[in-house]
């Protein structure tokens, strides 16, 4: 099985806090530097997570 790709995981959890109500219109979520730390990846992995999850809305 293919592993799935570092900025997805970024993605689906973001998108899992928000389904949750975990997360609210408004709310921050943790930095590109708090999230790289968290999932031990790049911010640059993070940042494009972030960017992909803008542009989706």
């Amino acid at each position: 099985m293919k592993e799935m790709p570092k900025y997805k995981i970024i993605e689906n959890y973001i998108i899992d806090r928000i389904q949750s109500g975990d997360l609210k219109p408004g709310d921050q979520i943790e930095t590109e530097k708090q999230l790289s730390e968290k999932f031990d990846i790049g911010r640059l992995t993070v940042n494009k997570a972030l960017i992909n999850l803008a542009q989706e809305g």
